[in-house]
Order: C-alpha cells, then sequence, then structure tokens
C-alpha cells in the first residue's frame, strides 16, 4: 500500500498564541493518499472537470455582487444618480482583505497538476523523478528536478482533496538551486502560505475563510510590511517603511483611511459615507510639462444636491481611469493639524475620528500589529525557518 501524509514532522515551535479569532502559526492538513489513488489516467479528464466546478462554485459564491453591481464605465460630463453606483464591493475585485485568495491559489493548483501529468513520464529518469495519484476526491503529484550530477535542484509536491464540496490542499515550491521554499497549505477552513530564503527574506499570510480575519507580514532584505485584517471589527491595519494607514470598512467596501506617511497625514472618507449628494459627474483636469505639453489627464469627481454642486472644498480623485464604484471615489483631506481634527458634517460612517487618531499613533510602534494578535516577529521567521529546514532535510536525504 502506498501512503503519503501530508503532515509536519518538525513542529518545533507549538503554538505561538492566539488571538480572539485563533490566528496561530502552525498549520493543520493530514490526509492519508491510499492505495485508491491510482496512476491511471484515463478518467483523470472526468475528475478535473468536477475538480474545476467547485472551484468555480467557490469563488462564485464570494462575488455573488458582481454580476449584478460590478464597476461600470462612467462618460465624461455625464451625471449619474447615487443610486447607480454599486453600493456593495464586489468581493472578487476585493484586493485589499483578499477572502478569495485561497480558493484562487486553488485554482491555480488545479492548472499545474493537471498539465504536470501529461508533461512527463512516470518514474524515475536522469532529469526528474515524477509520481502521480488521482481518484474522483482528488490526488497528488510529486516531482523531482535533477541536474547533470543528478542532484535536486527543484522539489515540487501538490496535493488535495474535495469531501462535501469542501476543499483540503497542500503545495510546496522548493528550489534547492536559490535555495528558496514557498509553501501553502489550506485545511479546508484556514490558508497558510510561508516563504523562506534566509533570515532576512521570508513571509507569512493567513486568511481564515469563515470569519475572513486576515494577516499578511514579510521580510525582503530592508523592506518590511505587515498588514491585519481584523473581521470583527472591520479595521484593516497597515505598516511598511514608508507609511501607516488604518481603514474601516462596512462589508467589504471602504469607509475611511486615515494615512501617515512621513509625518504627513491624508484622510480619505469614501463617497458612499457622506450624506448630502444625490450625484456626481466625472471631468479631467490635465497635468502639463510647462510647455504645454500634457503629461497626463487626472479625473476627478464632481458632486451635486439637488442639482447644486456640493463639497466643492474637497479633492475628489478617481482613481481608476472612468471607472465608478465607491472604492475608487474618495474626499481626499490634507490634515494640517491632526490633533484637533473631526470629521466633516455628513459623514455617516460608524468609526470617530478620535478613534482613527488613535490607532494611527499606535501604528508607530513596529509590534503594534503583532500584538494585537498575539505574534512575535522573530517566531514567525523562526518558525519559517524550521519548515525550510525540516522540507530540506526530507528532501536531501
Amino acid at each position: 500500500m502506498k501512503k503519503m501524509i501530508i503532515l509536519f514532522m518538525f513542529l518545533c515551535i507549538a503554538f505561538v498564541g492566539c488571538s480572539s479569532e485563533g490566528i496561530r502559526l502552525e498549520s493543520d492538513f493530514n490526509y492519508d493518499f491510499d492505495d485508491s489513488f491510482i496512476q491511471d489516467t484515463t478518467n483523470l479528464s472526468d475528475y478535473f472537470d468536477e475538480f474545476y466546478k467547485v472551484a468555480d462554485d467557490l469563488m462564485d459564491s464570494l462575488s455573488k455582487e458582481m454580476d449584478e453591481q460590478g464597476t461600470f464605465t462612467l462618460v465624461e460630463g455625464t451625471i449619474y444618480q447615487r443610486d447607480e453606483l454599486p453600493l456593495e464591493n464586489p468581493n472578487y475585485y476585493t484586493q485589499e482583505v483578499p477572502i478569495h485568495s485561497a480558493y484562487g491559489y486553488f485554482s491555480m493548483m488545479l492548472m499545474d497538476v493537471y498539465s504536470g501529468v501529461f508533461t512527463g513520464t512516470l518514474g524515475e529518469n536522469e532529469a526528474y523523478y515524477l509520481d502521480y495519484g488521482f481518484n474522483e476526491t482528488g490526488g497528488y503529484i510529486t516531482k523531482k528536478l535533477y541536474d547533470t550530477n543528478h542532484q535536486t535542484t527543484t522539489y515540487l509536491k501538490n496535493s488535495f482533496v474535495i469531501l462535501d464540496d469542501k476543499i483540503q490542499f497542500e503545495q510546496l515550491n522548493f528550489s534547492l538551486d536559490t535555495e528558496y521554499m514557498t509553501y501553502l497549505v489550506y485545511n479546508g477552513v484556514e490558508m497558510y502560505r510561508y516563504t523562506y530564503h534566509d533570515l532576512g527574506n521570508y513571509s507569512f499570510n493567513y486568511l481564515n475563510t469563515e470569519t475572513y480575519d486576515y494577516f499578511s507580514m514579510f521580510i525582503l532584505g530592508n523592506l518590511n510590511s505587515v498588514t491585519y485584517y481584523d473581521h470583527s471589527e472591520q479595521i484593516r491595519y497597515d505598516q511598511n517603511d514608508n507609511y501607516t494607514s488604518v481603514t474601516k470598512y462596512d462589508d467589504f467596501t471602504p469607509v475611511v483611511t486615515l494615512i501617515n506617511e512621513n509625518d504627513q497625514f491624508n484622510l480619505n472618507i469614501y463617497l458612499r459615507s457622506m450624506s448630502g449628494w444625490d450625484s456626481l459627474s466625472y471631468e479631467n483636469s490635465y497635468v502639463s510639462d510647462g510647455d504645454d505639453q500634457i503629461i497626463y489627464e487626472q479625473p476627478f469627481v464632481k458632486v451635486y444636491n439637488d442639482g447644486l454642486e456640493v463639497y466643492r472644498d474637497y479633492n475628489i480623485p478617481l482613481l481608476i481611469y472612468r471607472v465608478a464604484n465607491y472604492q475608487t471615489m474618495y474626499f481626499d483631506i490634507e490634515l494640517d493639524d491632526i490633533t484637533t481634527y473631526q470629521m466633516p458634517e455628513g459623514f455617516t460612517g460608524d468609526i470617530t475620528f478620535d478613534t482613527l487618531y488613535e490607532i494611527i499613533v499606535g501604528l508607530d510602534d513596529i509590534n503594534y500589529i503583532y500584538e494585537l494578535i498575539n505574534l512575535n516577529k522573530l517566531d514567525i521567521r523562526d518558525y519559517c525557518k524550521n519548515i525550510y529546514d525540516g522540507f530540506y532535510q526530507e528532501i536531501t536525504d
């Protein structure tokens, strides 16, 4: 009986603390690929038709608003009523809180697995080793690439099961040439993604597809970035080398963002969060080089109430050229005195400026986000290294 156990063999670090939502470092996908997973590819096409259907259905479950509301293209100078704009940001396009990413990785993995079966011959030769097995519930594929001395240069492993329309999968890409690892596990609820090159280059991503809590961090030499989305509070926290920001959401649609970039504070209040207007139009301003040569167009929005232009003192850029939804239009307010500022009349969001200010000040501490979820940056680094070391030993033995 051929068995392939997907399991960490080196959990040198046990649970590293977790928040009330259960963010943790260690993944827990364990599945036994027994003799029912066969190497016969006769029914593989039929199997994968069903696998792709499950993947598409999962993606569609997160993007139900897309077809009905989505985004639409504005025509310059045309006035649009407020109720014509999309009320919800389609979750499929939500990049700031990528709740669809686990299913996206799964869809890409299916394509890699299917093509991998037909780009080689089972067994081992001078160039590679290939093994796989499938049935109607899932499958696995393992591939090693060799150099001219028959030493492993790359190790690839993909494994997945679909039980009761719920997916679980594991994906490993380990390059011994570049000493770089990417390892991803999804256990049906939580996605974990780890990368590691050395103590100064690593990353960790976490997503819970039931609560939608999301955490992402990477260290790339001198570049540092940390993001945490707390779905219970609908707040996203961001820290990197150049700026910090805090964003309040309402059903994944941004309400307001406060940004600190080198002690220059900007407040972005999204149009959906302001009352006192019922229609809008978009126009272009033109930025030139001083010799009447246009460098680029800068679209912006005018808003009206009962036919009269309102909020004329605010700059409202249109970030995605001519495309309208509530995530592409906001009041861009530069704050000269952040300590005394209060939200403008008409703001309807469920958060105060004092709360935003308290958070943005807290984000000056590089450990602020880690403390919110009871994780430690060095523990993350060490855990990624332990995964790397464990797979390195397994591959090279």
